[in-house]
């Protein structure tokens, strides 16, 4: 996906949709749903809501009703596996901004020392013991991290699994499920409603999306590259110029 070179701060969501061709997603019949209510939002708002290579409307629902829910009041301790992807660096902010105490995994320092400017409250190396169980666990990781995952919860704690990038195949210990009494939700995507409140959000929290490089989409190939690299920290985004719209309209 891609973002539109010309938006400037001060678009209302119709303007965006009507800038976007059909042939992009369909996220603009969402946006217009916001543009009823007059909503309006900068350019890095509508980069998260139009530019995410995966936005994470649906799972930044999830995590804002655990944490204002009564079964996870403010204050609850959310664990994200796995810092530097784009799902987790928005959870990192979301989370910090919904109130909650955000502790996150990750296997290399440096993006260690970047989540903790996004919110984090405590880094750990992946897979260590925590000193003490969570509340909640958000996962994109999959495989390698699991089991930790499920270790981790405390008893009544909500998992949110919303990718498996490490792999999709992982053993489970059901008795831990079963007897901790263990939530385990699966994530994708969102409703226009979500969509609306989460760019709503975002711009009274001033919360935005972690945007690791800009290129054109003739560069895609270097892109997806640095991503199975594992050098990104944050989303990649695509950029199509004027030429290559018109031949796809």
């Amino acid at each position: 996906l891609w973002s539109t070179p010309s938006l400037c701060d001060g678009w209302t969501v119709a303007n965006v949709a009507a800038h976007l061709t059909h042939s992009t997603i369909a996220m603009p019949r969402m946006l217009l749903e916001a543009a009823r209510s007059g909503f309006r939002f900068n350019a890095l708002v509508h980069r998260l809501a139009v530019t995410d290579a995966r936005p994470p409307a649906q799972i930044a629902a999830d995590l804002r009703g655990i944490v204002g829910s009564r079964r996870h009041p403010p204050g609850t301790t959310v664990l994200v596996q796995g810092a530097g992807g784009g799902v987790a660096t928005a959870l990192i902010a979301l989370g910090s901004a919904a109130g909650a105490r955000v502790w996150v995994t990750s296997r290399h320092p440096d993006r260690a020392a970047r989540t903790v400017e996004l919110g984090a409250d405590e880094v750990f190396e992946s897979g260590a013991r925590l000193p003490e169980r969570v509340d909640a666990v958000m996962e994109t990781v999959g495989a390698a991290t699991w089991q930790h995952s499920i270790r981790s919860l405390r008893p009544g704690g909500t998992l949110v699994l919303s990718g498996a990038t490490s792999g999709r195949s992982a053993e489970t210990e059901l008795n831990r499920v079963y007897f901790l009494q263990l939530r385990i939700l699966g994530s994708t995507m969102g409703t226009r409603e979500e969509l609306v409140r989460l760019l709503r959000f975002c711009e009274r929290t001033g919360v935005r999306p972690v945007v690791d490089r800009v290129l054109p989409l003739t560069e895609a190939r270097d892109g997806f590259a640095a991503l199975e690299r594992g050098e990104v920290f944050g989303k990649v985004v695509f950029t199509v110029d004027q030429d290559v719209r018109q031949e796809m309209s």
